[in-house]
């Protein structure tokens, strides 16, 4: 079991590991689920998980295996307590002026409605200059935080612990089910690309196991009906492939199958001088009717915003691209960029490319590392320790 989850985990699989992700959950969905949406929606989705699969793997072969240049980390501390700074200054900012707590909310045994209210309010559904907060939010804890993080575990600095406990602390507030995943995937690959044989990822994954039942008790979620296992099978079997047949279905039904050319995206529809198409939203509404706050959203795969906005080639390409950047992350030569990869696996398995690169500040993180924690091998200051090397692509490190 540890030698599986490290080779699953390891940076340098993840572009494989998520082709082959997606065509064990939602190509095995399409092909033997006949509950899940209509004949015709099964089809496509087969056929979209096949292109995309195909698609990351070209992307993956055709990219180099690592940076030109070996570079290492700064050994100074600039970048962790800039980047520090900051989320302690965001979670304080975020906490004092949020209406109400989620977490608080439930432990004061209020209602599920209430708990999900709060949880949006918290950021969603932020009104005036705080509605910046939830983009803020997602490039900090997309990229940012997780690099800074890993960056001082890697050079052995306290201030990680304190990067650990706030970034945990604060994914807890939300009672978002698995907002914690943004915490603990960058430290599972930080095991594995660092070669710690002393903490198991197995342990790891039960106490991940065990804060989102945790998460799934305090939300109220779990009920008479549904206890939390059940709840978290349905969460994770069940709901994933159900939102991107809706989607299909939902997008047929109301454009006619017309392509929404990047209209979904708030970068793409500002370029392309379109109306702002909250399709995850109207997803929501279709799926459970409309929410109080109306920011509740749906999640779909990533081949599914891409092909409804561009059709098969939008597919083909946003593929090729997905497997070419994480071939950059998850083969790079900085260990503290390699520890994003999982992370970046897990997103796209549920949600947007687009979102990822553009509204959760991928993108921007990616064009500003190279001012943020590169030098050369053997120029400037003397290296706190080495840096390990990128884990070996044939074989687990365990």
């Amino acid at each position: 079991m540890e030698r599986l989850l490290r080779y699953l985990i390891a940076p340098s699989h993840c572009g494989p590991v998520l082709a082959l992700l997606l065509v064990a959950y939602y190509g095995m969905v399409a092909l033997f689920n006949p509950d899940v949406g209509s004949l015709d929606d099964r089809q496509l989705m087969l056929l979209l998980t096949a292109i995309s699969s195909i698609g990351i793997l070209l992307g993956w072969w055709l990219t180099p295996s690592r940076d030109r240049v070996d570079v290492v980390p700064r050994d100074d501390l600039a970048l962790e307590r800039w980047v520090g700074g900051t989320f302690v200054l965001f979670v304080l900012l975020t906490t004092l002026s949020a209406p109400n707590i989620p977490l608080l909310s439930a432990a004061g045994g209020e209602s599920v409605q209430d708990i999900a209210v709060a949880r949006e309010n918290f950021l969603k559904a932020r009104e005036g200059i705080f509605a910046a907060l939830p983009y803020v939010n997602g490039m900090l804890t997309f990229s940012f935080v997780p690099y800074a993080m890993c960056l001082a575990f890697i050079v052995r600095r306290r201030i990680a612990w304190v990067f650990l406990a706030v970034f945990l602390g604060y994914s807890m507030l939300f009672v978002e089910k698995a907002f914690f995943v943004r915490v603990l995937a960058p430290l599972s690959a930080l095991i594995v690309v660092t070669h710690n044989r002393r903490i198991r990822l197995s342990l790891l994954l039960a106490g991940a196991t065990a804060i989102l039942a945790l998460n799934i008790q305090l939300s109220g979620f779990a009920d008479a009906d549904r206890d939390i296992a059940q709840f978290f099978v349905y969460r994770l079997l069940e709901v994933p492939a159900q939102t991107a047949i809706d989607t299909l279905a939902f997008w047929r039904e109301t454009w006619n199958g017309d392509l929404l050319l990047g209209a979904t995206n708030l970068f793409f529809s500002n370029v392309f001088l379109q109306e702002r198409i909250q399709l995850e939203r109207l997803v929501f509404e279709y799926q459970f009717g409309a929410f109080e706050t109306g920011t509740g959203s749906s999640n779909a795969v990533y081949f599914i915003d891409a092909y409804v906005n561009f059709g098969l080639i939008g597919v083909v390409i946003t593929s090729i691209i997905v497997g070419s950047v994480m071939k950059f992350i998850g083969r790079s030569a900085d260990p503290a960029l390699r520890c994003l990869a999982p992370l970046l696996v897990y997103s796209l398995f549920f949600a947007s490319f687009f979102s990822v690169m553009f509204g959760n500040g991928l993108l921007l993180f990616l064009l500003l590392k190279p001012l943020l924690a590169r030098r050369r091998l053997g120029v400037g200051r003397r290296r706190t320790r080495p840096v390990p090397s990128p884990e070996p692509s044939g074989a687990s490190p365990a």
